[in-house]
């Protein structure tokens, strides 16, 4: 009797023992669900990459738009103009200081990254030998602060360079001679050639949400430029890139799921005498065809002839923003 009493009694401990261990999991994982849907949405889910650290592609982003259109423009041939533009993040971290073990933040912290940033015209078929014309070859190193506000996204600040790569001169007496003539025959095409370039340091601040609206607004302070006009009316005029880009502002809207639309306003220290506008909109109904219009008017469509004010529209991609 007291051998089957004391199996009872411990078939009623071990029961009792499975029913407590049950509960004591129960309430863990009723409070992982409370605290899950309490919980702000997760981080992104860290990008892993088998490329040595100091290559690793999970760090490569998209940073200005990059499309490709095929484009025609005033004083011109049709081209197809090709704009490219990546950045690599190489340290980011929280506003503790701590490295972030991905690049793709949604919390404060600052940023260092490089950047680099092309631009070409590909004449097929519309010029003689369909040459391929480099317009922008743009590197960068930036410092980036995220401070998810209401009323900034973030501020950036950078060291560039940029230039067309070309090798004409514009100083001496003989390319002086050679640009005057070159303009008064309208032989647009010479101007490709001439070498442009500029170093400058960037301040930029973002605003505004990319589900609706956003604002960016750019200005330069210059260090070196070589920018001189020594042909045509506006020669012998000091004319500097500094007169037409000294600010940029960029508005993004967007149109409901399937558009969104651009606007980049450039002006100078000439203001408005000077300034320039490029228009854009993107199709998104397609994800894997983002058909793009683009827009230009007024200066600045090439480097290499700044100053001459010009009217193009193109239709082809956009791939990045």
């Amino acid at each position: 009797m007291y051998k089957n009493t004391a199996l009872l009694v411990a078939a009623a401990l071990s029961l009792g023992a499975v029913g407590a261990h049950a509960d004591d999991a129960a309430a863990p994982a009723t409070n992982a669900a409370t605290n899950a849907a309490a919980a702000p949405a997760a981080a992104p889910v860290e990008c892993r990459s088998d490329n040595p650290p100091w290559f690793n592609l999970c760090r490569l982003l998209p940073y200005e738009p990059t499309y490709i259109v095929h484009r025609t423009a005033s004083h011109d041939e049709a081209a197809v103009r090709g704009d490219f533009s990546l950045r690599y993040v190489l340290w980011a971290a929280d506003e503790n200081g701590q490295t972030l073990a991905h690049p793709i933040r949604y919390e404060r912290g600052p940023e260092a990254f490089v950047s680099y940033t092309g631009e070409f015209d590909y004449y097929a078929g519309t010029r003689p030998s369909s040459p391929v014309v480099n317009r922008i070859s743009n590197p960068a190193a930036h410092l980036r602060y995220y401070l998810q506000t209401d009323a900034l996204n973030w501020v950036d600040l950078g060291l560039e360079h940029s230039s067309d790569g070309q090798t004409v001169g514009t100083k001496s007496a003989r390319d002086i001679a050679r640009a005057n003539e070159e303009y008064a025959a309208g032989n647009h095409s010479y101007f490709d050639g001439l070498s442009r370039s500029m170093n400058f340091v960037s301040a930029e601040v973002e605003s505004g949400n990319v589900d609706s609206l956003l604002l960016r607004a750019r200005v330069k302070r210059y260090i070196t430029t070589d920018s001189a006009v020594t042909w045509g009316p506006l020669a012998g005029r000091d004319i500097s890139f500094r007169d037409y880009d000294r600010l940029r502002l960029v508005l993004e809207h967007r149109f409901g799921d399937s558009l969104l639309g651009d606007v980049t306003w450039r002006a100078g220290d000439n203001g408005l005498a000077g300034d320039s506008v490029d228009l854009g909109l993107r199709f998104d109904a397609w994800k894997t065809l983002p058909l793009y219009l683009h827009a230009h008017f007024g200066p600045m469509g090439t480097l290499a002839n700044y100053t001459e004010s010009q009217r193009s529209i193109g239709i082809g991609l956009k791939f990045s923003d």
